[in-house]
């Protein structure tokens, strides 16, 4: 946030680029060499595939980083023009209210606009509110201020998804936790737990059309509680080959660099 409201928007688009987007590249390539390569489209390769008709494949469930990826960019545009800026700094909460109300009037608009039926609303103009809500919920310090971005989580699920869906109240619940309940006491095995998954989350999410066709078509388990816990701990096993392979890389980078500077030295 802080090289947001300094007008410096590259080391958030930085840190989406090496936490997400170089894992999905590195997936894509992996699908490229070892599975079918007709899955792997342009669209995907460039971050398009929410605009494209619903296909349901290996990389359908994939549209949500192009969509997150291109609202991110959304966001920041605004953080570079110093007046907004400003407002941002001595009141995030109203640049907050103001970046939302900017996201619903360009969501109904496109709605009437534009036919989504094809896409499915997962397009950036019908789900940037989403992540302008994140903002207002870090930022709503009183009771009245979090009671609005309730409500207004409370509406917006039950106008996407409809009233009493499964997603609208997962919706809801995550808002009222993160709200309401920032600090949970755990005991420190099930705290220790939740970090490790906590942390693989991302890895669980980009692996699972692996491991769900691993588990269900490959080795037969059709159990679909055994399948959601096998399928979280392939995932959380690749986040830790991952992070360990990354920090190998970067102390071998940091030895090499060394040696030679000593090298030159001498």
């Amino acid at each position: 946030e802080a090289k947001l409201l300094a007008g410096n928007i590259w080391p958030v688009i930085r840190n989406f680029v090496v936490q997400v987007l170089i894992p999905y590249y590195a997936l894509l390539a992996i699908m490229v060499t070892f599975a079918n390569r007709s899955h792997v489209t342009w669209s995907g390769v460039l971050l398009y595939t929410n605009f494209e008709a619903l296909t349901f494949g290996p990389m359908f469930p994939y549209w949500f980083i192009h969509a997150l990826w291109q609202c991110l960019l959304i966001f920041c545009l605004p953080f570079l023009i110093p007046s907004f800026r400003e407002m941002a700094r001595r009141k995030p909460w109203a640049a907050g209210a103001m970046m939302l109300g900017t996201a619903l009037l360009l969501k109904a608009v496109a709605a009437v606009i534009w036919n989504h039926d094809i896409v499915e609303y997962h397009t950036p103009d019908a789900i940037l509110y989403m992540l302008i809500l994140g903002w207002l919920a870090q930022h709503a310090k009183s009771g009245l201020q979090k009671a609005q971005v309730m409500v207004c989580v409370i509406v917006m699920a039950a106008i996407d998804f409809g009233v009493g869906h499964s997603r609208t109240i997962w919706f809801d619940v995550a808002a009222a936790v993160i709200l309401f309940l920032p600090r949970i006491k755990l005991p420190r095995i099930l705290y220790q737990l939740m970090t490790l998954i906590a942390a693989g989350s991302f890895w669980v999410y980009l692996s699972h059309p692996f491991s769900i066709q691993l588990i269900r078509y490959q080795i037969g388990i059709r159990n679909l509680t055994a399948t959601v816990i096998i399928s979280a701990i392939m995932g959380v096993l690749v986040e830790r080959c991952w992070t360990y392979g990354r920090r190998w890389l970067r102390n071998r980078g940091k030895e090499l660099a060394s040696n030679e500077a000593l090298f030159a030295v001498k």
